[in-house]
Parts: structure tokens; sequence; C-alpha cells
């Protein structure tokens, strides 16, 4: 006996059915997964001592035992599950079917002792015609093996922490006549007047009269009222049938008006009604042109947002349409239209993302973790056929949801690794397969697979879309590769946060051990830096929106059909979406968001630049950004400077109607920046306006203006070491190693790039050294720690988690909030690969002497290494500011943060309130700089 697609998934119907949710028991088998498990090799009556709930997963219910393996994915046997149950004397006669909703990863099940064989359909329901082995009116017997065979499908579900295990939707039994209601799939181009029913039939049907009939009828919306009827006849052997529908008075479904109908179908004979299916659908066309994504005919911007499927108190999704409703409608306020998971979502998810207008891309369980994952590359044919039958399955109970914009073959498949056959499976055939069965969605054949033509050297793909990566640090935006199909930012940017260990009581009596908030503990714990925790969270998650708002504009300017913002929901140890595992927001309300998140916003083309000098002339460029309909005549744009409370500039111009929906650059706006005498922050704001609405929408930016700053004058008595360059030595005005025009006493060394045993010397005599670093120190690349950008993924143990700046008076008349914003974007970055920026790692010197760094690198949450940009200490009798900001770097390009901090720093270093708390000897500088010591991850 085999297990079938149960279709259609979200049907409801009139049939009699038990249910089996509740109280099962359970066990789980110590024997390895290879030993085969049969009816002879299991004691009935003896070993299921456990007690477990159904829907759910064993995880979930069995202690902190269970906690630990869900973590290590240890688990590698079988758990058993046993339900005992009567069924109605009533169902003597008639065709009893066993419903599965959702068993992973794999199931054996017998009914009564006999085998019914194994479903390898974990993310679909399945069926099974239990006739022969029911007893009705009798007690009845079923146990489930969960199993995990080596053919398989393989998501998000296997991969999260470990994965889970069990029957995690729906068991229930139902009884039918000799013919039943197989399929029902309704679908409806929102442009056409003419939609079409997809109906199966199964059994036999009675050839004498009375005759059977087939009867669809059609319901708009809640309305009780039937819409349209059509009426066929029946005879024979079940068949498919194909029914057109007039769908020009129904309502069309989108994201802003999420209309939903209803398809009512019945086999009548007589009088009676022998069966009865009912479904929702929704009518809305999806497709692409050029490189836009058209929906309902209109262009649409995709504002997608990924989601792990993690869930703190169930581990499995829960069985609750009115969860799934309320995350989804949470991601919707923020401005998103789209969510997108590395699994399938359960058919309450979809349910309510029909209900909500959120549109789903959902990449199929074809392989994200290995080994599942590599056999994708050259699969064989057993592989082959099991992909090609479990798409079949999964599409086709999928399909009516009109919330399901596309299916993605596979993730991360990358072309270079695959061979033919591989090819023509995920680039070509699957694709093709699906169209057939839901010729409404979009397909793409991988997320992310390193190629953006659709001719290859192996053929020609089959994608509508595209989906590369295009992660870039800030303000280093570039225009993205031009590609054939619409193109998404795959899991755009990767922006983290440092994980809130404040949040460990959230989990307190959960089933998911919380293990990153006690690393991040004991790292920090073990370096000292408990107390700073909370800047560190405050700082990165600053940081963190910063780069998000920027990354969602820029996407937006530079052609991109949309992005998937990875993610909204944190994934336990991935601290990177907008709102925690719980759905609670970090630092980012909805009202903020939706200013650079929603249909229409406004964009300030900032050529990758938000520092200027004061008294220059700056064209401020803007664009309009808008979904289905282009900009009407009477819009217009309201532009304003302020700091302060006060208005430096403003001035309006109009937006001109193209006729056309995306993108509508304006003229650009020349404003002349004032004089300052100290450096300032402004708010460049724009509202969008029109006569009949008012204000449509508004946004908001932040740069910096810097007053000239001045050469240093010969008689300042600076003196330069190393190799400054000609720029850093004129802006200086200073005197090199090698020359003989110093006239002045030497008040500050200013080293570039070393300390030589001169220096070092000078230092113990009680000289003054600023040390600028940003080529040569010995110190080696560890990944992600030159950028701007946050932790990727927060994964490892290296990267930039974000800055913490003291209130210092090294920085007295150097603009900041507390940490590194846009104002040191260029003094971060470092160079690649001629030039590097390096923090300065005190860990060598932290138990000796503990230095409180002026700028400190918050660095990853599993190491919490002592890390700076920017620090000040006593050597011998001198004094020592160090720092490996890019100045010299910034000198050479004329930027005006370097200057001023330059200037801040030189004045610091020579002033009487350069006062070092904190002392290093001599030999510990000469190792740190000559790089003897090395701190490896």
């Amino acid at each position: 006996m085999t297990f079938a697609v149960d279709l259609p998934a979200g049907r409801t119907s009139l049939r009699p059915a038990i249910r089996l949710d509740g109280e099962w028991s359970y066990l789980a088998d110590p024997r390895p997964q290879g030993q085969q498990a049969t009816e002879e090799t299991v004691d009935w009556t003896r070993h299921f001592p456990g007690r477990i709930a159904v829907p759910g997963c064993w995880q979930a219910q069995t202690g902190a035992a269970a906690a630990r393996a869900f973590r290590f994915n240890s688990h590698r046997h079988r758990v058993w599950y046993r339900k005992r149950f009567v069924l109605p004397s009533e169902w003597a006669g008639r065709r009893i079917s066993l419903r599965l909703g959702g068993v992973l990863p794999a199931a054996e099940v017998w009914l009564n002792g006999c085998a019914l064989g194994m479903t390898l359909s974990s993310r679909c329901p399945v069926r099974a015609d239990v006739t022969a082995q029911a007893r009705p009116g009798e007690d009845n017997d079923l146990v489930i093996c969960i199993s995990r065979p080596e053919l398989r499908l393989d998501g998000v579900f296997e991969w999260i922490v470990g994965g889970w295990e069990g029957i995690y939707r729906s068991v229930q039994l139902e009884c039918h006549g000799p013919a039943w209601i197989r399929d029902v799939f309704v679908h409806g181009d929102a442009q056409a007047d003419v939609g079409a029913a997809w109906i199966g039939v199964a059994g036999r049907l009675p050839t004498r009269p009375p005759q059977c009939e087939l009867r669809l009828t059609v319901y708009a919306g809640a309305e009780a009222r039937p819409h349209w009827t059509a009426v066929c006849p029946l005879a024979g052997r079940g068949r498919d049938i194909r029914l057109a529908i007039p769908t020009g008075d129904l309502p069309r479904w989108s994201p802003e008006s999420p209309a939903l109908c209803r398809a009512v179908v019945e086999i009548h004979r007589g009088g009676s009604c022998l069966d009865q299916v009912s479904v929702r659908f929704g009518l809305r066309s999806l497709c692409v042109k050029g490189r836009r994504v058209l929906l309902n005919g209109q262009p649409v911007f995709l504002r997608g947002c990924g989601d792990n499927q993690c869930y703190p108190a169930t581990v499995s999704p829960p069985n609750s349409v009115a969860f799934f409703r309320q995350r989804l409608s949470q991601m919707k306020s923020y401005g998103f239209n789209l969510v997108h998971a590395y699994d399938l979502f359960t058919e309450e998810h979809l349910q309510a993302a029909d209900e909500v207008g959120m549109l789903v891309m959902q990449t199929l369980p074809f392989g994200v973790v290995n080994p599942v994952r590599a056999v994708r590359n050259a699969p064989g044919p057993e592989w082959r056929r099991f992909l090609r039958q479990e798409l079949d399955n999964i599409v086709s109970s999928q399909r009516a949801h009109p919330a399901l914009a596309c299916f993605s073959m596979a993730g991360e498949l990358y072309f270079p690794a695959q061979d033919r056959t591989s090819f023509r499976l995920f680039n070509q055939q699957l694709p093709a397969r699906t169209r057939r069965l839901a010729p409404h969605t979009l397909v793409m054949d991988t997320n992310e697979g390193s190629i953006t033509t659709l001719t290859t050297p192996l053929g020609r793909r089959d994608s509508d879309l595209d989906e590369p990566t295009y992660a870039r640090d800030a303000l280093r935006y570039t225009p993205p590769p031009k590609t054939q199909r619409p193109a998404l930012a795959h899991e755009y940017a990767w922006w983290s946060s440092y994980p809130d260990i404040r949040k460990r009581r959230r989990y307190r009596g959960l089933p998911t051990e919380p293990y990153w908030f006690e690393e991040a503990a004991i790292a920090a714990r073990r370096a000292g830096l408990t107390r700073e925790l909370p800047r560190f969270v405050r700082n990165s998650r600053a940081l963190q929106a910063l780069l998000r708002k920027e990354g969602y504009e820029k996407a937006r300017l530079y052609g991109f059909a949309g992005y998937i913002q990875w993610l909204f929901h944190d994934t336990l140890w991935a601290v990177e979406g907008i709102a925690d595992d719980f759905g609670t927001p970090h630092n980012v309300s909805p009202q903020e968001m939706r200013a650079y998140n929603d249909g229409t916003v406004v964009l300030w083309d900032d050529r990758n630049r938000r520092t200027f000098a004061a008294e220059s002339s700056v064209v401020f460029r803007f664009a309009v950004a808008a979904d289905a309909t282009a900009p009407p005549p009477g819009w217009r744009l309201e532009v304003a400077v302020r700091h302060a409370g006060k208005t430096w500039w403003s001035e309006s111009l109009p937006v001109p109607s193209t006729g056309s929906a995306g993108i509508v650059r304006l003229r650009g706006l020349r404003m002349t920046l004032p004089a300052l005498a100290r450096p300032a922050t402004a708010d460049l704001e724009a509202r969008l306006t029109c006569p009949r609405r008012g204000a449509i929408t508004a946004n908001r930016w932040q740069f910096w203006v810097f007053p000239h700053v001045p050469p240093f004058a010969p008689a300042d008595g600076i003196r330069v070491v190393g190799t400054a360059g000609p720029a850093l030595e004129q802006f200086l005005g200073a005197a090199t190693a090698a020359g003989t025009g110093a006239t002045t006493a030497e008040r500050l060394r200013v080293a570039c790039d070393r300390l030589n045993d001169e220096d070092l010397n000078f230092l113990s005599r009680g000289g003054r050294v600023l040390l600028l670093s940003d080529q040569a120190l010995p110190y080696y690349q560890m990944a992600d720690t030159d950028v701007f950008r946050t932790v990727p993924w927060n994964r490892g143990r290296t990267g930039h988690s974000g800055t913490v700046v003291e209130r210092h008076r090294a920085l007295a008349d150097f603009p900041h909030e507390g940490f590194c914003d846009y104002a040191f974007v260029n003094l971060v970055i470092g160079g690649w690969p001629g030039e590097r920026t390096w923090p300065f790692n005190l860990d060598a010197w932290r138990r000796v002497t503990p230095i409180r760094p002026i700028i400190r690198l918050i660095d990853h949450y599993r190491a919490a290494r002592h890390k700076a940009y920017l620090f000040e200490a006593r050597v011998g009798a001198g004094r020592l500011l160090a720092t490996c900001l890019r100045i010299g770097w910034g000198i050479r390009h004329r930027t005006p943060e370097s200057r001023r901090l330059l200037q801040a720093l030189v004045n610091y270093a020579r002033s009487d309130a350069f006062r070092p708390r904190a002392a290093v000897t001599v030999e510990s500088l000469r190792q740190m700089l000559n790089g003897q010591r090395r701190y490896e991850d």
C-alpha cells in the first residue's frame, strides 16, 4: 500500500470524520536507524510508556534532554507513536481513509498490526485507503514510527538548530461512498472575465438511473447567495473535469484588498448529496514584463522578508491560523508585501496569508543541509524520481492559495557545481512541471545560483526571476549587474545585532534552549564586559537600523524588482530580525519603516556620500518610487534642510507624471551650505504631497557638515615619522624624520604605521606620540572586521557588531551619537586589498592594565575581545594616542571628516588634558606593534 497526496489540502467537507488529535502514547526507540522496523520487531503491548500530544513534535514535549538533542541534532533513533480509538459502526460498508496532515521526516504506519507502508511526503498531507484494515464498531490500534530515511526532503525544518521530528499536523479518519471528490482547483486571471475549475472525481459512479451529477457553486466572498452555478452529468469511473467560470463580477485578490471567494463542489444522485467539498480561492494575476513584476497588470516592488520558521514555544509550526494571521499582519504593518522561507509554509500559514494579503515565496525543501544539499549537484535516478514526485505533490496541494506567488526549485544551487542531469532537473524539468500544475504562479529555478543569464553552457534556464547576492557595505553601493529577468536581492545584506541576554527569561519553561545568550554572557564575563552589554545591544541595533534603511533605498534606486530582507524575526542565534523570536520589535516602529519600505516612497540619491564641507555647494537628487500607478498630475516634493530646529533651506518641485509606475527621478536641487564654527549634523526632509490628499509620504536622512580645517603651521612643533605621504605632511605642517628643517621644539610626534626603537625611547622618556595606522601594521585578516556593516548571520566568532564612542575630550570637536554612524564610514571601512584597517586588539593588556577604548569596536558576541579604533595609554613617562581609523587615506582623498578628526586628535594630544589613566610597558607595546602576539579565533 502506498500513501497519496491528500487533495485539496485546505478543503472542508460533509464527510463523516474522526480526529485523532490529542494525547498519544509514545516510545523513543533505542535501536539505531539502520535496523528495519516491522510488526515482528515491536511488542505492541508493552513498549509505549510515554505520553505525547499530537499535533506537535517530540522535541517540544520531552524535557531538557530533548532540548539539548534539538540543539545538537544528536537524536538518530526512531520515535514511535500509538493511538487506540473506536470507529463508528455506521462506517461499515463504506470506504475509509487515513489522513496524515504532516509527519516529519518520514513515517512507517501500521493499523491493527497491518503495515500500511511509508510516507516520504513530509511537507504535504497524505492519505491511504484503510478500508480493509479498519474495524468499524471495534477498537482500532494505529502505530506510526518516525524515521529518517536516506531518501527524504530537507529544508529549514531539518536545519534550524538541529531539526525536529514528529506528527506535526492533525491525524484523522474519514469515510465516504464509492465515489468521491478527489481534487478541486479554481483559478482565475484578475485581468480576464473567465476562470477555470479543475475537479477530480475518483471511484465508481452508478450507471443506472438516477444518474449522478456534479454541481459547482461559486460564492463571492462571504455572500450567502450563489454567484454562479454549473451542473454536469457523471457516470462510470471517476475522471477529471474542467469547467469555465465567469469571473467578471467577482472581486479581485491583492495585498491591498485580499478578497476571497468560495467554490462548493457536490456529487448528487436523486435527492441525495453523496459528497461535498468546499474550497476558497482568489482571483489575481502575476507575471513578469521585462525586468518588472506585474500584479493584476500593475507593477509591484516586492518588499520581502525572510521567515526561518522558528517557534520557541512549539518548535514545530503552531497548528493555528490565528497565530499566523497575527504574525503576517505584523510583517505587513512594516510595509512588507511578501514573505519567503527555505521550506514550505503549512496550510494554516497559507490560509492566513490569503486572508491578510501577504504574497508568499517558497523554496522547495530539496536540500538545505548536507548531505542532502550535495546530492543536488549530481542526483541519481532514484533521487530524480523522488524529487519530481514530491514537486507534483507539493504544488498540487498548495496551488489553490492566491497568496502563493512563487515556487523556487532549490536554494543556493550553484551553477558551476551542477552536472548536466542536475541542470536538466532543477533548471528545466521541475520549473516546467510547476508551470503545468500552477500556471498562475511565478517560477524560479534557484535562489542565488551564481548566474543571472538565461542561456548557459548546459542549456537555457526556465526561470521568471533571478535572485543574486548583493551585499555592499554602507555608502559603497554600486548598480547591480543587469539581468534578463526581474532581480530580487538575495537575503539582502544580512544586517545583524548583538543578542540581548536580558531576554533569556523569555525562554523559561520553553523547549528551546537559548544557548546563544549563554555564549554571549560567558564571553562578556570572561572579558570583564558584562556591564557594557546593554550599550553593545543598543549601539549594534542603531547601526543595524541605519544600514537597513540605506539598503532598502539603494535597492530600489538601482533597479531591483524587490529584495528579501533576511530576516523579519530573529532565528535564535541569528539576531538579524526587525523583531525577536517572539515578535517583539527591536528598535524600529512600523510607521518609521514604512517611510522607506512601502508602496510609495521618496528616495535620496546621496551618491554614497553623507559628509560635506561647510560653505560648499551641494546638489540634492531625489526620486519617487511608486507601485501600481504612475504619479498623477499635481504631486509635489517639498524639501527642507534643518539643524537644531532651524530651517537652513527649503524648496519644492513638481513630480512629473510619466504614465508608468516605477522610479521617477527628479531634477536636482542646489543648496549652498552655511558657514559653521563647529561640525554639525543636519536633517534632510522630503515630503510628497498632492492638492486633494495632502501629505502622501515623507522621508528623512541625516548628513554631516564640517567647517574648513586649515593646515597646521610649522611652528606647532609636530614631527612626522614613517610613511606619511606628502598630503599628510603638508596638512600637519611637520618636519619629517629625515628632514633638517625643524625650527621649534618637538611637542608631538606623529608616527605613521610603525613605532621603531627610537620612537619607543622617545615615548619612555616622556614624549607624546600620536600613532596613525591605516596600512602597514602586521595585523592578519579576520573575516568581516574591516567593514562598517554588522557581522553577517552571527555565525563564527569574528565580525563587526558595531561601535561604542565615549564622551572624551579627544572627540570634543567631532560630532557623534555614542556610536560610529555615517560620519565614520570612510574612516572605518578598510581599503582592499592594498590598504586595511584593523582594530587594535587590547586583550594582551586587559589583565595587567585594563584600557577603556575611546572608540571601541563591538566584537562578535561569542568572542567579546577588547578591540579599539582609538585608545590612549601611558608608556613609561610618555603618553600614546593610537588609532587605526583611516585618517591618512582620508587626508589624501580630501574628506572633510578626516581633516576634522585629525585636528581634534592633534589638539588633544598636545593639550594638558592628555593624561591617560592606563599604563603599559614599552616591551608589551613593542610586541603588539611587531605582531609577535597573534589573537587567533
